[in-house]
C-alpha cells in the first residue's frame, strides 16, 4: 500500500507526512452512554510516517508505563494498535499537536464552586480554620475577618460560588486569576484515589480514566502519579474544550481523508464557517 494521510480527530485537519501529532489509544466502555470511547492510556507522541502511524516517538513516563502494561516496544504496541488485523482489542485516532496544545492549553472561564470549600484552599485564601462542629453537612468552621463560615470541604454553605463572591468577603483570590478547574486537580472534591478508582467520574478528570489506573494496575499509578494527575486533567481540559465543537475521543474513519492534504480548500471552507459563526455570535 502506498502513503496516505490521516487527520486530526478534535479538528478535522489533515496529518500528513512528518506532522508532529499524538496516536490516541482508545479503548470502548462496556455499556456505556453517552461518550462509548475512552483512553486506553494517555496520547503517544511522535510524528506522522505517512503509513498510519507514527515515528520517531517522544520518550517519557507514558512511553515507560505503556511497555509495562502491554509488555511491548512502544513500536510494536503502536504497530500494531494501528494494524488492519490488530489484535489488541483496541481502536484509536490521532491528534495533531498543535491543536492538542490549543486545546489542552486554553482556559475558558468556568466554575469553582465545587472546590471553593476545600480546606487548603480556604487557607490559602486567608480563612481560619477554627474547629469541626456538630453538623450533618457544613461541619468545618472558619473565620474570615470575625466572621463565621462553614464548609463540607467541598462546598461552602451560603451563596459562594464563585472567587468573586468570596473576594467581597475580604478573601485572597489572585490564585485564581487566570487559572480553570482544571489547575485545581489537586483540590477536586474527590480525593484522587477514590475519583479514579471508585464510581463517581463527575470529576475534574472526568471519565477519562485509562486503563493503567484502573484496580488491576493501581501500582503502576501510583509510582507515577505525579507525572500522570496533571496529564490527565490537561486532557480534559482539552475534551471539554473540545465538546465547544461537538467533537469527542471516537476511533478514525478510513478512507476519508484527501491524500495531500487539501489544506487550502479546508482554510476556504473554514472561513466560511466563521462568517456563519459572526452571524451566530452578534445575533
Amino acid at each position: 500500500m502506498g502513503s496516505f494521510s490521516e487527520y486530526c480527530q478534535l479538528s478535522q485537519i489533515t496529518i500528513t507526512s512528518g506532522t508532529p501529532c499524538y496516536l490516541v489509544p482508545l479503548q470502548k466502555k462496556p455499556m456505556s452512554e453517552g461518550r462509548p470511547w475512552s483512553l486506553y492510556c494517555l496520547p503517544i507522541l511522535g510524528e506522522y510516517n505517512s503509513y498510519g502511524t507514527i515515528e520517531n516517538i517522544v520518550y517519557d513516563k507514558n512511553i515507560t508505563c505503556v511497555e509495562q502494561l502491554t509488555n511491548l516496544s512502544i513500536e510494536q504496541f503502536c504497530d500494531q494498535l494501528t494494524s488492519y488485523d490488530s489484535t489488541l482489542g483496541l481502536s484509536y485516532c490521532f491528534i495533531r499537536k498543535d491543536v492538542y496544545d490549543i486545546l489542552s492549553e486554553t482556559r475558558i472561564k468556568g466554575s469553582f464552586a465545587d472546590i471553593l470549600g476545600k480546606h487548603e484552599l480556604l487557607v490559602s485564601m486567608g480563612f481560619e480554620y477554627i474547629q469541626n462542629v456538630d453538623k450533618e453537612r457544613y461541619n468545618r468552621e472558619y473565620s474570615l475577618n470575625g466572621q463565621l463560615y462553614y464548609s463540607d470541604n467541598c462546598y461552602i454553605d451560603g451563596q459562594y460560588y464563585s472567587p468573586k463572591s468570596l473576594a467581597k468577603l475580604g478573601a485572597d483570590v489572585s490564585m485564581f486569576k487566570g487559572k480553570d478547574i482544571f489547575d485545581f486537580w489537586k483540590y477536586d472534591h474527590y480525593d484522587y484515589y477514590w475519583r479514579l478508582f471508585g464510581e463517581m467520574t463527575f470529576s475534574i478528570l472526568g471519565e477519562y480514566r485509562p486503563e493503567f489506573i484502573k484496580s488491576s494496575n493501581v501500582q503502576l499509578f501510583v509510582e507515577n502519579k505525579d507525572y500522570y494527575l496533571p496529564e490527565l486533567a490537561k486532557m480534559n481540559r482539552l475534551l471539554v474544550n473540545a465538546l465547544n465543537f461537538s467533537k469527542t475521543l471516537e476511533p478514525k474513519s478510513y478512507y476519508l481523508t484527501p491524500q495531500c492534504g487539501e489544506h487550502k480548500k479546508h482554510l476556504y471552507f473554514h472561513k466560511q464557517f466563521g462568517k456563519i459563526l459572526k452571524l451566530e455570535v452578534s445575533e
